[in-house]
């Protein structure tokens, strides 16, 4: 039987109020649209015999006509929203803009998510995506699927008043060989991401997406290991749980059936949640790291692992303040995409989940639920007023309209130093690159005399050492969905510390630092035998310390990595960063053996990292110069 923490429910409902709880907002521009609510009967699962409701708003521009027909553009909500999505990153809003800009708009509740029924499904192509599908082909004048009015009878759907075909979106059945194709864009965000690479991998009538702020390895995403991580971004080992994330993420789906009662849904051990997806989070919250049903279901719900069925322009969309989906997710599916040669887009946004300048992560908004800074999207004013939202327009333009415009470079990012633009989109705050990665890899390395010096000559030899806790807080990054407004801070004892010399000029850090290091340890030598739970946990980080002291966290991010075999050298991925370190500024390299947003060491132990004999232990930066 699965155990719930019953003091972690009263989080999963303020988890699902923030998320999904937020009455729609004014459109501050004249509507050029209609709107019309609809339910449509679809068909899912490997063998497609599970039948589902899922509703539905269809933005319908004035101007849309048979013998004017438009592109369209379709999107669903993240975890725990609804099709009525309403704060500034909410997609029934992005298309509501959109419909604005001459596109039809079908926002639509996920399966098991805002009166849509059937079961969370964790965006599985085979379920997601096969819902996503269904409705593209509505959009391409197939009958028979969408309805005014759904309701049930002794547990069965009831459909009535079916809708007539759609004839005012472009169709291309002609050029696609392809029987009710239209042209058709989605994009959408977090859990609303995810199921856009699911639909491109099972519909070739999708013809490009606009993923933002999503995953591409669930097991990354929720038990990361940042040690010695391969192209799929796992590791030699089980990873480390985001404790506070994966509780928040999966309680706020227990509560689905509850807020939407009238819903049918299956009946499993997990309500709300396929069957299987239930020990699989859970395991990962009581254990702290991943079961073998994870890697089980992993490369059914996870994009790196079908990425070689997505054929079409794509456009990443990743948050540099992120600590859910983090930028390794964008960029190890660009990789995979850029590989192939297919048209791929990368733009580092400067929020991401919980983090930005943005409202306090409490109601009545989400994390973000204000757009951060000028410049960046946020779908409660006209969309073309920013810099981002410009890059949709002319994205969508491109493939969608054949549109004479230009796309841009391939790679954009953020920069917090340089200063907000006083008129027009604010495009100045971003640096842009034919690819990536971009920048030059400049090391330093580990002295024993605590310091981050420039040159193998100027190491000392010395000891850094830390003692582990049975206790993960004995740092503090922040509280993922909770809460980052703490201090930040770690206990004396329980980490390491490698510090440099004030900068003698600014230092622009854009990409992932990477720590090798050679540890050891005598008691963690003989636990690891045992396995995950006796291997040694650390959390990696890396501070801006001002001239006058003052320690500040980039994006308060930490590497989590569970070491399998203390005696040999690992190479460990540092938070990805856009991070300028200013002049007369230090960096500080932490390993700490706790932090509270994760799970914990289980046992008690001294670790030592040996400096300035043998192999140098080192750290690169990816350093640009501007």
């Amino acid at each position: 039987m699965i155990r719930f923490k019953p003091l972690l429910l009263p989080i999963a409902i303020l988890f699902s109020v923030w998320i999904c709880a937020c009455d729609p907002i004014d459109d501050v521009t004249t509507e050029t649209y209609t709107t019309q609510t609809l339910n449509f009967r679809v068909f899912v699962g490997p063998d497609q015999s599970m039948e589902c409701n899922i509703i539905a708003n269809l933005h319908r521009p004035d101007s849309a006509t048979a013998s004017h027909p438009a592109p369209a553009l379709m999107g669903t909500n993240g975890f725990g929203g609804s099709k009525d999505d309403a704060y500034a990153t909410g997609t029934n809003n992005e298309l509501k803009q959109f419909a604005r800009h001459g596109y039809v708009g079908l926002s639509y509740s996920g399966l098991g998510f805002g009166g849509s029924d059937c079961l969370i499904s964790m965006d599985s192509p085979e379920y997601d995506g096969l819902a996503a599908s269904q409705l593209a082909q509505f959009l391409g004048g197939k009958t028979g699927i969408a309805y005014e009015e759904h309701s049930y009878k002794n547990g069965e759907h009831v459909w009535s008043k079916p809708v007539a075909s759609v004839d005012y979106v472009i169709r291309d059945d002609n050029r696609s060989g392809i029987v009710n194709d239209p042209r058709v864009g989605m994009i959408g965000a977090s859990y609303g991401g995810a199921v856009l690479y699911a639909a491109a991998a099972v519909d070739p009538r999708i013809d490009t997406i606009v993923p933002q702020e999503t995953w591409t390895n669930l097991v990354y995403s929720l038990t990361p290991n940042n040690a010695d991580l391969d192209e799929d971004l796992l590791s030699t080992a089980m990873g480390v749980g985001k404790i506070s994330w994966a509780e928040s993420f999966f309680l706020a789906g227990l509560t689905q059936p509850f807020l939407h009662s009238d819903v049918y849904r299956p009946e499993t051990p997990c309500p709300g949640f396929r069957e299987e997806a239930c020990p699989v989070i859970n395991d990962g919250i009581n254990n702290g790291y991943p079961n073998d049903m994870a890697f089980t279901l992993n490369p059914e719900v996870s994009p790196l692992f079908y990425a070689d069925k997505i054929t079409i322009p794509v456009f990443i969309n990743q948050g540099i303040n992120d600590s859910l989906f983090n930028l390794n997710e964008g960029i190890a599916m660009y990789k995979r995409l850029k590989q192939r040669d297919i048209p791929v887009k990368m733009l580092w946004m400067s929020w991401g989940h919980g983090g930005g300048d943005c409202l306090n992560p409490f109601p009545p908004g989400p994390p973000c639920a204000g757009n951060p800074v000028p410049g960046e999207l946020n779908a409660e004013e006209p969309i073309e007023n920013s810099y981002q939202g410009q890059l949709y327009l002319d994205w969508f333009g491109h493939w969608l309209k054949d549109e004479p415009v230009s796309i841009g470079e391939e790679f954009s990012y953020y920069r917090h130093w340089i200063p907000e633009s006083t008129q027009g989109p604010n495009s100045n705050q971003y640096a842009h690159a034919p690819g990536y990665p971009v920048g030059t890899d400049t090391m330093l390395y580990l002295s024993g005399s605590g310091d981050l010096v420039n040159t193998a000559e100027d190491m000392t030899p010395g000891i850094a050492k830390l003692k582990t806790s049975k206790y993960s807080a004995t740092s503090y990054s922040e509280l993922s969905a909770i809460d980052r407004n703490g201090k930040v801070y770690d206990l004396r004892g329980t980490y390491m510390a490698f510090t440099s010399q004030p900068l003698s000029t600014d230092m622009d850090v854009v990409g992932t630092p990477v720590l090798s290091v050679q540890l050891q340890s005598t008691e963690f030598q003989v636990s690891q035998i045992s396995g995950p739970s006796g291997q040694l946990i650390l959390f990696a980080k890396l501070y801006d310390v001002g001239p006058d002291g003052t320690k500040e966290l980039p994006n308060r991010l930490v590497a989590p990595v569970r070491i399998p075999d203390v005696t040999q050298r690992v190479s460990i991925s540092l938070p990805t960063m856009a991070y300028r370190f200013k002049q007369g500024h230090s960096l500080s390299l932490v390993l700490a053996q706790g932090d509270l947003s994760y799970a914990w060491n289980r046992i008690v132990g001294e670790v030592e990292i040996v400096n300035g004999t043998g192999q140098a232990n080192t750290l690169t930066l990816p350093v640009v110069s501007e």
